[in-house]
């Protein structure tokens, strides 16, 4: 009798545990070169989702130079000038914030997939995250991060050299993110939940009687 109430209440810190642990997505992270809702953006569109600063600004959903490896589906290049055209030499930095108030901040990761033209480094809150020197704008590199997030507004940039002397090409491409963190503390058991424990309760009572 006492393995069959031992299991019993196993499961139920099972279902329990479940029922408030869940993770939340990480809002704020979207590809480079689309719209709210996932859509590639048109050629010379603002992406209104990356704050550049640089030589020149905003980023705009740009036509692909033939040197650069193609953007998939629900994603495009972005760049300083709204054409497959040339910009300034000189240092980009695409940035994106989202805030984790209220969760876990160890829970955090962001993973996906990126290229530049030239030169590319992931900073996350300043801290260096990785750099695609040697790959660029021809291989998609994939990158990783579950460190260095902070409570509060969190700065995702994207920092990209364009090198040689003369103005040439420029952009960057970013798809296939995502990021997941738990709530900080507990969510309250659900009201299904709440009524299950009590059942398991009362049928814990009856079993330990017999």
């Amino acid at each position: 009798m006492k393995t069959k109430v031992a299991v019993f209440i196993f499961f139920a810190h099972i279902f329990i545990f479940c029922a408030v642990c869940s993770a939340a997505h990480i809002n704020g992270l979207y590809n480079t070169g689309v719209d709210d809702y996932g859509n590639a953006l048109t050629a010379g569109t603002i992406d209104a989702h990356y704050t550049l600063a640089g030589p020149s600004s905003p980023a705009y959903a740009t036509d692909e130079n033939p040197a650069w490896v193609p953007a998939p589906l629900n994603s495009s290049w972005i760049g300083p000038v709204n054409a497959a055209g040339s910009a300034f030499v000189g240092t980009y930095n695409y940035s994106a914030t989202f805030d984790l108030s209220g969760f876990d901040i160890s829970t955090a990761y962001i993973s996906g997939k990126w290229a530049s033209d030239n030169h590319g480094y992931i900073y996350l809150n300043n801290m260096l995250i990785d750099n695609n020197i040697g790959y660029e704008f021809t291989v998609i590199r994939n990158f990783y991060i579950d460190q260095y997030f902070v409570e509060g507004e969190n700065t995702l940039t994207f920092t990209v050299v364009n090198y040689t002397e003369t103005p040439n090409p420029t952009g960057l491409l970013v798809f296939d993110i995502m990021g997941e963190v738990q709530e900080f503390a507990p969510a309250p058991i659900p009201e299904p939940a709440t009524i299950l424990f009590f059942l398991a309760g009362l049928l814990i009572r009856k079993l330990i009687k017999k």
